[in-house]
């Protein structure tokens, strides 16, 4: 098993929860995910602001009850978020998405890679390795739009607050340029989660060669290098934003654009500009339903099923059997892609992103907030269903 390097206090703290993992659940492996996966975790000053991703698998089910209990009393007891998900062995050997699919769907997502690629393990109940043969070929363009479709989200949930830490706007603004790098390198097939190894592969060059980028993303080169090299040094205070809002955001909805045209070709989409690509996007039920955990023909139905038994407050806005034909994951994504942009060009109506998300939200509740609530309501269901 890999060696695994990292501050004492924080190697303090990973014995700490891999003893009560062991205790409480049993399992086969306990790993690393998320940015200690990646060794790009960060610190503002002294406080570490990354959360903890840790990933167990076991040969067989565990008791759902007690990890949650587990995962209440890690975070009463530390002072950071603390992220634990379980896997069940014989379904992620056969790379298998979710525990509630059936078959592997042909490819994988960010987070499996990141995850089983290289595995960093905090334990193993034998010296054998997990079987897991990952390759980046494996990730489809969509994984790169899902991504930055999220970072946006984030970028929007500093708009629904009334107040923001300073460390916080950077620390998000930090996370969309990194994921451009790597939704760049998920599309051309050149990814890898190891910070070292993703600042070796951009360079200037790889972008000034790419016919199809924009003149605003090429630029934005430095901005994206300083970003990773944050990362590299785990310090957020030496990422220092030099482009007004205005620029940031040009960059953002520029480099967006050229990802949903790398999508659009992969899944056969023609469209001229953004609202067509919308509307292209919520009209394609095949693109829905293929990037989904779930493998079988109801997989839609299910997934929103699935969201549903979680967060029985839904109910309070799906009013409608129809709205089950739709991939919720995917229209609350498209809603913030379609807002982000429209908030960039000063379309403050928000007429198309409220369109979109009226596919799967009472539109009569939407038509009635102004615009500050109207982005508050779809950060809401944003952190629940995506």
């Amino acid at each position: 098993m890999v060696e695994i390097s990292y501050p004492k206090n924080i190697q303090i703290f990973f014995n700490e929860v891999v003893h009560l993992i062991k205790e409480n659940l049993s399992p086969d492996y306990i790993l690393l995910a998320g940015s200690f996966a990646k060794e790009s975790w960060l610190y503002n000053g002294e406080k570490l602001i990354s959360d903890f991703e840790i990933v167990f698998v076991c040969s067989k089910k565990w008791s759902v009850s007690r990890k949650e209990q587990l995962i209440e009393e890690l975070n009463k007891k530390y002072s950071f978020k603390i992220e634990l998900k379980g896997y069940l062995r014989h379904k992620i050997e056969r790379k298998i998405l979710s525990n509630y699919a059936l078959q592997n769907p042909g490819y994988i997502n960010l987070n499996f890679f990141d995850t089983f690629n290289e595995p960093k393990y905090l334990y193993g109940k034998t010296d054998l390795l997990l079987n897991i043969s990952t390759s980046v070929d494996e990730l489809p363009v969509w994984e790169a739009w899902r991504l930055y479709a999220n970072r946006m989200g984030d970028l929007l949930s500093l708009l629904a607050k009334d107040e923001v830490p300073n460390y916080l706007e950077k620390y998000y603004w930090l996370k969309i340029f990194e994921s451009t790098a790597d939704a760049y390198f998920i599309i051309h097939k050149i990814y890898n989660k190891n910070i070292l190894k993703r600042l070796e592969i951009f360079h200037k060059k790889l972008l000034d060669n790419d016919i199809e980028l924009s003149d605003i993303c090429k630029k934005s080169f430095p901005i994206i290098q300083k970003a990773l090299q944050t990362r590299k040094e785990h310090d957020l205070s030496i990422f220092n934003i030099e482009q007004p809002l205005s620029e940031r955001k040009l960059i953002i909805i520029s480099w967006m654009e050229y990802f949903e045209k790398k999508m659009g070709k992969q899944e056969n989409i023609l469209f001229e500009n953004k609202i067509d690509f919308n509307s292209k996007y919520i009209e394609n039920r095949s693109l829905q339903k293929r990037h989904i955990d779930l493998t079988n023909d109801f997989n839609i139905f299910l997934t929103n099923a699935l969201k549903l038994t979680r967060n029985i407050n839904l109910l309070g806005s799906l009013v409608n059997f129809s709205i089950f034909k739709y991939s919720w994951r995917h229209i609350i994504l498209l809603s913030i892609s379609s807002t982000f942009y429209e908030q960039t060009i000063e379309n403050h109506d928000f007429l198309e992103s409220k369109k979109i998300f009226g596919k799967i939200i009472n539109r009569k509740k939407i038509d009635v907030l102004n615009n500050l609530e109207f982005i508050q309501s779809l950060i809401s269901y944003w952190k629940i269903i995506r």
